[in-house]
């Protein structure tokens, strides 16, 4: 079955990069687009909407108030608002509305795919029930889950985000676990009587899940969890110090965090982590230097989970170190560098040493592009690189931008150059550069460019040649084509 998703932003760029990452997702929507809240509500009357992806803050119709009207026509929709601020007093709003979540912009395709399974999940139950609402609202946002894992979020609001979700508990215990989707965590909740009783928040990225469980008994629901994956495959576990206090929820994520490290590199499904354990530093420093090779090598690999569990191995460990913000922040100049000389035009800006929230981010989005680079060329060794190419020519269509320039940027010779130019544009390099300069001629000429200045703009050195190619290609002279497509 295939759903339909409605895209409301005044940016026609975010529009237009929400509706890619929905397209890539391999999900089965499509999508509509609509400029603003008013535009949005018109667009429900007249098409089928199973989900509507919002922006807050438009003109004519803010999409908080288009929220409103939604529901009010039809409370079946399901409704993601986008939002570049993410404050708590929004999502509270959001949620009493019914929003189903809400995505900080710009968002990943991770977070777009993770939204979806969630949507479809919602779309593929016939029965409203209140705990399917409360599933779905216990996934955390990335936004939301990092401010809460680095203690960057007020206690207060923390308190009140836990009880939108019925949670008034305040202690409990984390747990960090691999390999495990969020399909088989609600079947292993639903399969246990305690684990069922025990409300439950999660977040859950490509390569891990971090769920916390509020329960005045941590032991005994230690323990089932414990049972819970005794025969499940390949599944790694970390169980961290319970948390007496929203305050020590952080310490608690990270010590589950190291014991899923822990027992990763013993070899066992599951391992609680021993608060007098402790760490040698230059260990660490070794163990850091090693995960930091580990990751370089998997990600030119193509192996993203593990390149990924290797980062999180250097976050954890940095964390344990007098000063982790240097390391991680050297741990990232060292990787990245070596990520750039190893993946051909692999560009990326230089770490900055900011809070060790936005080097995970920078970290984590670092890995996932270039093992996506590496990816792509494997199924194509020059894919990235005519890609470059195209765009370059795009930009630089004006320019007396020759064969042997290309070449030379490929490091390949002009001749291989022109002939994989044909296989990969279908089409011969002065044909193509021509096609792209003729396109970019027609936008001049119809915003009132006289012929001769939208030859010179466009990298035709005679007028009269441009107006002869214009002929052949649109079937009318240049001078014909404004006056008839003005």
């Amino acid at each position: 079955m295939n759903y339909t998703a409605l895209i409301v932003d005044d940016e026609a760029l975010e529009r237009d990069a929400i509706a890619l990452l929905i397209s890539r997702s391999g999900r089965p929507f499509s999508s509509l687009k609509a400029t603003n809240g008013q535009e949005a509500v018109a667009m429900i009357h007249e098409h089928h909407v199973d989900v509507v992806f919002m922006d807050i803050q438009m003109p004519v119709l803010s999409g908080l108030e288009a929220a409103r009207q939604i529901k009010a026509f039809d409370q079946q929709i399901i409704i993601v608002f986008l939002t570049a601020w993410g404050t708590f007093d929004f999502a509270k709003e959001a949620i009493r509305l019914g929003a189903k979540d809400y995505l900080v912009k710009p968002t990943s395709q991770e977070t777009i795919n993770a939204t979806l399974d969630k949507i479809l999940a919602i779309l593929s139950e016939s029965d409203g029930s209140e705990k399917r609402i409360q599933n779905m609202l216990g996934a955390f946002t990335r936004d939301f889950f990092a401010s809460l894992k680095y203690g960057t979020v007020d206690e207060d609001k923390t308190r009140q985000y836990f009880h939108l979700l019925h949670i008034h508990l305040e202690c409990g215990f984390s747990i960090v676990v691999s390999n495990l989707t969020t399909k088989r965590l609600q079947e292993i909740q639903e399969g246990d009587p305690i684990i069922r009783e025990t409300n439950l928040c999660y977040y859950a990225s490509f390569d891990r899940i971090t769920i916390l469980l509020f329960t005045e008994r941590p032991l005994i629901v230690t323990e089932r969890c414990e049972t819970a994956i005794r025969n499940e495959r390949d599944i790694i576990q970390g169980i961290g110090i319970p948390f007496r206090n929203l305050k020590e929820i952080p310490h608690s994520i990270h010590s589950a965090s190291l014991a899923r490290l822990s027992a990763g590199q013993k070899g066992f499904a599951s391992l609680r982590y021993q608060e007098q354990q402790g760490f040698d530093t230059e260990i660490v420093k070794q163990q850091i230097a090693t995960a930091i090779s580990k990751a370089q090598d998997d990600v030119l690999t193509g192996e993203l989970q593990q390149a990924r569990q290797e980062a999180h191995a250097i976050l954890d460990l940095a964390q344990e170190l007098p000063d982790p913000k240097e390391t991680i922040y050297q741990s990232l100049v060292v990787l990245t560098y070596n990520l750039k000389a190893g993946i051909p035009y692999f560009f990326r800006a230089d770490p900055e040493k900011e809070s060790i929230r936005e080097m995970e981010v920078y970290l984590m989005d670092c890995i996932d592009a270039a093992v996506a680079a590496v990816n792509e060329d494997n199924k194509s060794k020059y894919g990235r690189s005519f890609a470059m190419v195209d765009r370059y020519l795009h930009l630089h269509y004006a320019d007396q931008v020759g064969v042997n320039t290309l070449a030379e940027m490929m490091g390949i010779n002009p001749s291989y150059f022109s002939k994989l130019f044909k296989e990969y544009f279908h089409k011969p390099y002065v044909e193509y550069l021509t096609d792209i300069r003729l396109e970019k001629a027609t936008v001049l000429l119809l915003d009132g460019e006289t012929v001769q200045s939208t030859a010179a703009k466009t990298g035709f050195s005679d007028h009269t040649y441009f107006a002869r190619v214009f002929k052949q290609k649109y079937g009318v002279s240049p001078t014909d084509y404004k006056r008839t497509q003005g």
